[in-house]
């Protein structure tokens, strides 16, 4: 294309300061906050007060741009419509500057009214880059808008011609073109799929090539990613015709420029957030390893990216999640909890509680590496924002579902249920989460209910850790009779009170199947159900009195006093929901009966379950002292 000395240093000229947007505070809290900042549409601000005055500038000076519509609008239409390239590049440069201020929709509306928009799309097929470059620039700004001023630019026709110019010979002229798609692909799936099916991928990703320098292909390389992850939004049936591009993300994931990483791995995202089989082509174990090194990156607008990906991927299947385990994820996670930026504690716990609804084994690498416990600290940290410790509720929640008995354990020892009371006087006005806050309480219950139903007619050993071990079944022998030998399976080595003291020390009522609870809880404890209950005291020598109280006394009894008095709160929760109730409106107090009768219900279980295990609990002390006479009977007999 062949250009004179006074056009090549006009887009010299009108180019040399042309600078991106400036990001938004890195440091809002908030996914929310966080995707503003990488917008799915970008107004392309650029107002050089300094410039020379054109000779053909019809306001006096750049400053009293803002003043350009409706006073200077048949000016405008005049110039647009002149066949003087000159006149038209002016007019083009007022109507950019002047949709580059802060007002935008209300001076889009005006530069709308000027009923140029085909005149526009005519413009964009100029022989001058300059005032290709300046037209879609205006186009730019114009789709930046709302969907119905978006929507004026493809009824005029616009969307095949700039598609045309991603081949243009000027790399301004391409970067431009794919900047103003983007924002017409950001605005909804239709617009996406005029943009996607009318042929701009396969143009777009040529951009990736090409002997342009290092600096400028960076930005034009920045926008079209950005233009390619919008490609990626909305409605995921297109994957078929975006198959070609993963190609390029994976090699672009390795790039150095931080704004290229960060529209890759949205990009991405969005892609794994879809599941067409062609999607798994993209994903493996290298991809994995390099998106979890990214997340030492120092910069939020890289980071951010990342966990929403890694989010995305977790939310698959149980080896999409295990790829990124094995990628060295969870330590760094970990880490990831404590960071002082919210945004990053927010898309961190998301990627945690798409683990921790996995299997058994992808929970326990959590629980290993501690990340349940920053976990536990963040929702009973009435500072932190409530949006973060809602999802760090979900992620707990998720971690009891399967209800694996061991890992039950691990979460009540580690106070699961104090701080889930808590949490609960916390978000009386969020049913969801008290749904979900529930869930896990009743899981717990249910686990504890079902351990000590497999436990029944067994007698806990606190060395092993569970309930297979029964002193009247040693060798594999029954109960010792009256008429036992000195071969039989009794260690007469041991004295019978010692052995009685130890067996009803390791008895366990709390539904745990260790042997780490105390036989009689306390009964200060309000609320606690003492109807069917028998006193165990006639059957108990001194001896053994005295041992027992001392049992009531150890750590172990500690802990059982603690959790029963974390359930215990929820009475207090009870109170403050149902004085919430008569405060808020019918929908609302309607939604919160239902979390008060499945607190009530939960209420009722546990202290019938707990009244139930003291029974149970007499009954076998009852059986042990049985097998104590029977025991002094043989030495006896012997």
């Amino acid at each position: 294309m062949n250009k004179s000395k006074e056009e090549e240093k006009e887009f010299e000229r009108h180019h040399q300061n042309n600078d991106n947007n400036d990001e938004q505070d890195d440091n809002d809290d908030g996914v929310d906050d966080l995707m503003n900042s990488i917008m799915r549409k970008l107004t392309h601000v650029h107002i050089d007060n300094n410039e020379k005055i054109h000779p053909y500038d019809y306001c006096e000076n750049n400053s009293k741009i803002e003043l350009l519509l409706p006073y200077h609008q048949r000016s405008v239409i005049q110039a647009l419509m002149s066949d003087v390239v000159e006149y038209q590049i002016n007019a083009m440069v007022k109507l950019r500057k002047y949709l580059s201020l802060e007002k935008i929709s209300n001076n889009i509306n005006n530069v709308l009214a000027l009923r140029m928009n085909t005149r526009f799309v005519e413009l964009l097929k100029s022989p001058s880059p300059i005032l290709q470059y300046e037209t879609c620039w205006v186009i730019t700004n114009i789709a930046a808008g709302t969907t119905e001023q978006t929507r004026t630019i493809i009824d005029a026709g616009a969307v095949p011609v700039l598609i045309d110019l991603l081949r243009s010979e000027n790399k301004e002229v391409r970067t431009q073109a794919a900047w103003s798609l983007g924002n017409i692909a950001g605005d909804c799936g239709e617009f996406r799929d005029i943009v996607l099916h009318g042929g701009a991928l396969q143009p777009l990703l040529e951009l990736w090539n090409g002997n342009d320098s290092i600096e400028s292909k960076n930005h034009m390389l920045q926008v079209a990613m950005w233009t390619l992850a919008n490609l990626c939004r909305w409605h995921r049936s297109d994957w078929d015709v975006l198959a070609p591009a993963f190609p390029i993300l994976k090699q672009s994931i390795y790039f150095e420029d931080t704004a290229i990483l960060s529209e890759t791995c949205w990009a991405l995202s969005r892609i794994f957030h879809g599941s067409h089989p062609k999607v798994g082509c993209l994903l493996d174990l290298e991809l994995c390893q390099r998106l979890v090194e990214l997340l030492k990156n120092e910069n939020i607008s890289v980071v951010n990216p990342v966990l929403r990906t890694l989010t995305n991927i977790a939310y698959g299947d149980d080896q999409q999640t295990q790829l990124i385990i094995n990628a060295g994820a969870i330590p760094i996670l970990y880490e990831l909890l404590a960071n002082p930026n919210g945004s990053i504690r927010l898309e961190t716990i998301l990627v945690l509680a798409n683990i921790t609804a996995g299997t058994v084994a992808q929970i326990q690498s959590v629980i290993d590496a501690g990340c349940l416990n920053r976990l536990f600290e963040i929702l009973n940290n009435s500072k932190e924002s409530f949006k973060i410790r809602k999802e760090a509720c979900w992620a707990i929640s998720n971690a009891t579902d399967v209800k694996h008995p061991q890992q039950i354990r691990t979460l009540i020892n580690m106070g699961v249920i104090h701080v889930l009371i808590n949490f609960l006087k916390d978000c009386l006005f969020d049913t969801t989460i008290q749904q979900k806050c529930i869930d896990a309480l009743e899981n717990i219950l249910i686990t504890s209910e079902s351990e000590l139903a497999n436990s029944k007619n067994m007698i806990p050993n606190s060395s092993y850790g569970n309930w297979n071990y029964d002193p009247w079944k040693m060798n594999g022998s029954n109960k010792a009779s009256s008429k036992t030998s000195s071969s039989a399976s009794i260690n007469f080595n041991d004295n019978a009170d010692t052995l009685l003291s130890n067996s009803i020390n390791n008895l366990n009522i709390s539904g745990s199947s260790k042997g780490s609870k105390s036989s009689h809880p306390p009964s200060t404890i309000s609320g606690f159900k003492e109807r069917n209950r028998k006193s165990s005291t006639p059957y108990l020598s001194s001896f053994e009195s005295r041992n027992l109280h001392k049992k009531n006394k150890s750590n172990q009894s500690s802990k059982w006093a603690h959790e029963m008095s974390a359930f215990n709160q929820l009475w207090k929760t009870v109170e403050i929901l149902e004085n919430a109730i008569n405060k808020t409106s019918y929908y609302q107090s309607q939604e919160n009966r239902k979390v008060l009768n499945r607190l009530k219900h939960l209420m009722e279980r546990w202290y019938e379950s707990q009244s139930q295990n003291m029974i149970d609990t007499e009954r076998q002390i009852d059986e042990v002292m049985m097998g104590v006479k029977k025991v002094r009977i043989t030495e006896t007999d012997n």
